[in-house]
């Protein structure tokens, strides 16, 4: 009796141990491969990277702007020189150019407005942007 009672505690910690609570969805920051059941505390980011061409640039230059104020969110995010244009779209989340990363904490979707500015926060671009969790976007300004 008491051989049975000691497999089946046995078997239960085995059982229990099995059962490693995590974030399991692959497109969250905190996803845990250990994880073989959810807890719910998924957490999300996403990437966009905003990018113009030279014709672009030129046009802006030739109104007289010399740097974009890029919002997103309403919250300034990166100054950049109207003069620093792509020849090609780039990789999505290409550090060295316009990108922003948003904590979309436990949504998996949030939408946000962003918006172009000049050195004067004259409004020169301006849109929606789609953000999904573990997901990165290009949006081309012009």
């Amino acid at each position: 009796m008491k051989k049975n009672l000691l497999m089946i505690v046995a078997a239960g910690l085995v059982l229990a141990s099995c059962n490693k609570k995590g974030c399991t969805d692959v497109n969250a920051s905190n996803y845990s491969e250990e994880a073989t059941k959810d807890n719910g505390e998924c957490t999300y980011e996403s990437t966009v990277t905003f990018w113009y061409n030279q014709q672009t640039s030129i046009q802006k230059e030739q109104a007289g702007v010399t740097d974009f104020k890029v919002y997103v969110g309403e919250v300034l995010a990166v100054t950049h020189p109207v003069e620093t244009y792509e020849v090609i779209a780039p990789d999505c989340g290409d550090v060295a150019k316009i990108t922003v990363t948003k904590n979309l904490n436990k949504l998996t979707e949030k939408s946000y407005t962003w918006q172009f500015k000049d050195q004067n926060d004259n409004p020169v671009f301006s849109g929606t942007w789609e953000a999904v969790g573990g997901g990165c976007d290009i949006i081309q300004v012009q």
